[in-house]
């Protein structure tokens, strides 16, 4: 940790004008392989903040987390006319598999870290989730991956913008977690359990 003099010694003296120097960013690099990569990734993902309300910081109330295994993360979002998001996170340095629950769809994937638009070798994961109701589902992932699935607000056409929350809709309002948070005794598809 940094109790350690050893480890102290390595973090740079953020008075010092050379420090500063070297931690400025060079814009010029945004164009190039592979810096234009990421740049692509920041911007799609603040774009699709923008467009899809429950992706943006409304919905920070209706969020729920759970670990899928050692090194995956699932994370949920719940935003009104059961409009939805959720965003599996890979921090594994290899390539896996990751099995969850997840409710009913349908899911549309919006983005997957590991396109060749970012500098991934393609994605893997299914571009649509058709649930009808809660249930198990397989989704390859890079390593050190992430891919955002939305469902569209009902009785909206895609593309229409479905508005902010309304005002008091704070909490569940006494329902389950809409988000499956145990598993359940049949096995996934497949018969894997």
């Amino acid at each position: 940790g940094f109790s350690e003099a050893e480890a102290r010694a390595r973090i740079p003296d953020p008075q010092d004008p050379a420090t500063f120097a070297r931690s400025k960013l060079n814009w010029g690099l945004r164009g190039q392989e592979p810096h234009c990569w990421l740049w692509g990734y920041y911007q799609t993902l603040l774009a699709l903040r923008r467009e899809h309300p429950v992706l943006g910081p409304a919905a920070k109330r209706r969020l729920e987390a759970r670990e899928v295994d050692d090194w995956t993360l699932l994370l949920h979002r719940r935003g009104p006319q059961r409009a939805g998001a959720f965003v599996v996170l890979q921090f594994g340095p290899e390539h896996h598999t990751a099995r969850q629950r997840i409710p009913p769809g349908p899911w549309r994937r919006l983005v997957d870290s590991a396109e060749g638009r970012f500098g991934g070798l393609g994605a893997k994961s299914p571009a649509f989730i058709p649930l009808r109701r809660t249930g198990w589902i397989e989704i390859d992932m890079a390593a050190y991956g992430a891919v955002v699935y939305l469902r569209e607000p009902q009785g909206l056409r895609r593309g229409q913008p479905s508005g902010r929350e309304p005002h008091g809709t704070r909490g569940r309002g006494g329902r389950a977690p809409a988000f499956p948070t145990s598993v359940e005794a049949t096995p996934p598809p497949g018969g894997r359990p």
